[in-house]
């Protein structure tokens, strides 16, 4: 994210996400009922125990990213549960000025490990990048 944010520099931690399932602080986001509505605050999106890429970001949170999900209930005991980032958008500006969002989704394996509504999720994903 250093690439694309200069200066965000947050540190990421790398861990298995036991639970198969992300918490989601607010299901009213696009990115979990567009098109696709997917079940919330637990999401559960994977058949296995992910690989989970996670930022540490602690309260106050930026004011240009948006929480989508955390690992949750999988926290440990010294932080709290939104405080390791697995999905976030972040909004920032082009050279030109114009409006940019990044997507960060922690999930480092392979889409076979990604349940139905996993899957659902990547699609809304994608759907986000390039609406029609």
């Amino acid at each position: 994210l250093d690439l694309v944010i200069p200066g965000f520099g947050y540190p990421s931690s790398s861990l298995v996400d036991g639970d198969k399932k992300y918490f989601a602080p607010d299901g009213s986001a696009p990115v979990f009922n567009t098109p696709h509505s997917v079940p919330k605050p637990d999401v559960g999106v994977f058949d296995v125990a992910p690989a989970t890429i996670a930022l540490s970001i602690s309260s106050p949170y930026p004011a240009n990213v948006e929480l989508l999900a955390s690992t949750g209930k999988n926290c440990p005991i010294i932080c709290y549960a939104n405080d390791l980032w697995a999905m976030a958008n972040f909004r920032t500006s082009n050279t030109d000025g114009q409006p940019v969002s990044y997507l960060f989704w922690g999930f480092t394996g392979p889409p076979a490990d990604l349940n139905a509504e996993g899957g659902e999720l990547l699609g809304n994903m994608m759907y986000l990048l390039d609406p029609p």
